[in-house]
């Protein structure tokens, strides 16, 4: 339904590759969803990272509550103190504020979906790409 006046709601496509990766040393990030991204949305953000052969995701925290979902590959999830195995086909929910960092096992590359809400960028991946030029890293992905 819309109001009396404005435009009908419609619905949009996006596919994953026409989105660009944001580098973050192992890994590459596109934000697929999101305030401003290509399916503009306002309660969650979700996107798809690939993580390279033991790479990671650095411990980080934020306010959000967040939901990973393993594609491919497998690794290790730390959330808090907890640590899982994550391997496809597993989900896992990361409570707002608690520390969690992900590694992915040495075998082949890791795929991973992530949603989070309320909707917004993350502030870690400027941290991590500030410590990367810092460092003189980059990702050998685009």
């Amino acid at each position: 339904m819309h109001e009396q006046g404005s435009a009908p709601m419609r619905g949009r496509r996006v596919n994953l590759l026409d989105v660009p990766g944001l580098p973050l040393g192992s890994r590459t990030t596109r934000v697929v969803v999101a305030p401003g991204g290509p399916l503009e949305t306002a309660g969650f953000s979700l996107g798809r990272s690939h993580i390279d052969p033991g790479g990671e995701v650095p411990a980080h925290r934020h306010p959000q509550e967040e939901v990973y979902h393993v594609i491919q590959g497998a690794g290790q999830l730390r959330i808090g103190t907890d640590v899982f195995p994550a391997r496809a086909g597993d989900f896992f929910h990361i409570p707002p504020g608690v520390e969690h960092a992900l590694v992915c096992g040495r075998d082949g590359p890791m795929e991973l979906l992530w949603v989070y809400s309320p909707a917004g960028i993350v502030d870690h991946w400027a941290q991590e790409r500030a410590q990367l030029a810092e460092a003189g890293g980059s990702s050998p992905r685009g």
